[in-house]
């Protein structure tokens, strides 16, 4: 078993007590996500990237995402009819994700730290206004094409799907149920291209692969543990602290990519 945390640790070009830290960094994300429904890659991704290139930590990410999202948003009783609702914004998420993941890895490091922080920045900003946005049922159908080409966009870049498809589907007064299942069959779906992206393209390899399939413990535990403090802590005080700490470190990455 030792062996086996050396060897992992080494493919990650981080120390012991470094993947321990990783380990922390994915309880922590995995609680954010238990309480508010999202922000998994939003708070990972940034931490992450303190240690590795973007790219590599959006490729650990990946099981981690993949297996949140299906435990907390795939309700089968609703699966058929938000597929029905939102597939055009879906569709347009993957195809575009397909092609800005090009650049994801081509992007100098500079250049992506810079992006990501920008990226978190703003989006940390604009929650502050989101819940006031209201799309009038006329515009819910053009309008989701374009959230979609925006998701994608980002998504491709940084593995940040969410802010423009939350504020869309936030913005249509969604029950509940209803925005958990739209939010977990969007990043799901639209994430497909991206890590098939990093596979071909040689970032998501089995090294990769095998950190992230160990990292779902810790996300799941954070997860299951955040869905529990939900029932205690207020929700609007947890998502303004969230937000302080996004906006710092969106600076901090901005600073790395200005740096050089």
């Amino acid at each position: 078993m030792s062996g086996f945390v050396a060897d992992l640790a080494a493919s990650l070009h981080v120390e012991l007590l470094g993947l321990a830290l990783l380990a922390g960094v994915m309880l922590v994300a995995g609680g954010v996500k238990g309480v508010l429904g999202i922000g998994l890659p939003l708070v990972a991704v940034p931490l992450l990237s303190q240690v590795m290139p973007v790219p590599t930590a959006i490729a650990v990410m990946t099981l981690p995402i993949l297996v949140s999202n299906l435990y907390q948003g795939l309700d089968r009783r609703l699966v058929a009819p938000t597929l029905r609702r939102f597939w055009p914004m879906i569709l347009v998420a993957m195809v575009t994700c397909l092609a800005s993941a090009q650049l994801l890895v081509a992007l100098d490091a500079a250049t992506t730290y810079l992006t990501l922080g920008v990226i978190v920045m703003a989006f940390a900003l604009f929650s502050l206004v989101s819940d006031r946005v209201t799309v009038p049922p006329r515009l819910e159908r053009p309008l989701g094409p374009l959230v979609g080409l925006l998701a994608g966009a980002l998504g491709g870049l940084s593995n940040f799907f969410g802010p423009p498809i939350i504020v869309y589907l936030v913005s249509l007064k969604l029950t509940k149920d209803a925005f958990v299942c739209a939010v977990g069959l969007a990043f799901v779906a639209a994430g497909l291209p991206l890590w098939a992206t990093l596979a071909v393209r040689g970032v998501l390899g089995w090294p990769e692969l095998l950190a992230s399939a160990v990292f779902v413990a810790p996300v799941m535990l954070g997860v299951l543990a955040g869905q529990r403090l939900r029932r205690v802590v207020p929700q609007t005080l947890f998502r303004r602290v969230l937000l302080a700490v996004l906006l710092l470190m969106g600076a901090s990455l901005v600073r790395r990519g200005l740096a050089g």
